[in-house]
């Protein structure tokens, strides 16, 4: 299969996935749930609300709930935890195999097409970093799925820096990484392609002047829908001025306009 249709392929099945999700995190939707994942509620605290759990493993259990549907007709298998090819040292005690959370294969069964990883909110630099190097160092096209809840410039900021940071160690790749960001309150998904030769300017890629208008002019130019980062002069400080102001950033999926169509 060409990258292409193996990204498209994840695409779809992402936003399926992201569909399911949306639906039992708001319990209030009236809209039919094809799903059997039930998102829990934290340990109730006085007084308070209770707060539904979202984490990695939401967005993988509905994302290989949806490759066990057989949506379309591509005969497309997946092992989860799967051994890497490279050994790895992440706690400087020797190297050992790793594993990848989501890898998928071809109808045969023999040729890997993509590993994907899965991460929530704001992890750790290292949790970043080692399944940043995973993805980078493998054989074979990469996928990084992340969700979070909420949609605000710290959040991405946040985000942002830690991923400049990993990229900045594992700068060397030979084929195209894909990042998927699902923004549960938006119920958005954005996306980015990475090409190799871009890994040696993470800043372009992960903006770290996200609200105060002095993103680089070649970032600013590279817009095919308006500029970059401000307008009228005044700051953003909210997910759409990072992520729908950019044609490298695109926010291709907006689940509530796609009940009709899933």
């Amino acid at each position: 299969m060409e990258t292409k249709d193996i990204f498209n392929f994840i695409i779809e099945t992402a936003k399926k996935a992201a569909k399911n999700i949306h639906i039992e995190y708001n319990e209030t939707l009236n809209y039919p749930n094809t799903s059997k994942l039930i998102i829990p509620n934290y340990r109730e605290s006085d007084n308070k609300k209770p707060k539904k759990r979202i984490s990695e493993q939401e967005f993988r259990f509905a994302f290989t709930a949806v490759l066990e549907s057989k949506f379309n007709d591509l005969d497309i298998y997946y092992s989860v935890e799967t051994p890497t090819e490279f050994e790895y040292s992440f706690s400087g005690r020797g190297s050992r195999s790793a594993s990848t959370d989501l890898t998928l294969y071809d109808s045969e069964k023999i040729e890997k097409l993509c590993n994907i990883e899965f991460k929530a909110h704001i992890p750790e630099q290292q949790a970043i970093d080692k399944d940043i190097e995973k993805l980078v160092t493998e054989d074979v096209l990469g996928c990084w799925c992340h969700i979070i809840e909420k949609s605000d410039s710290g959040t991405a900021k946040s985000l942002f820096g830690k991923f400049r940071e990993a990229f900045k160690k594992y700068n060397t790749m030979n084929k195209e990484l894909m990042v998927l960001i699902y923004i549960i309150d938006k119920n958005e998904i954005v996306r980015r392609i990475i090409e190799p030769n871009e890994l040696q300017n993470t800043e372009r890629v992960f903006p770290g002047e996200i609200i105060n208008c002095n993103l680089p002019n070649e970032w600013i130019k590279s817009s095919a829908l308006a500029r970059v980062g401000c307008a009228d002069n005044r700051k953003r400080t909210n997910m759409d001025s990072i992520f729908q102001r950019n044609d490298n950033w695109i926010p291709f999926y907006n689940g509530m306009t796609a009940w009709s169509s899933a």
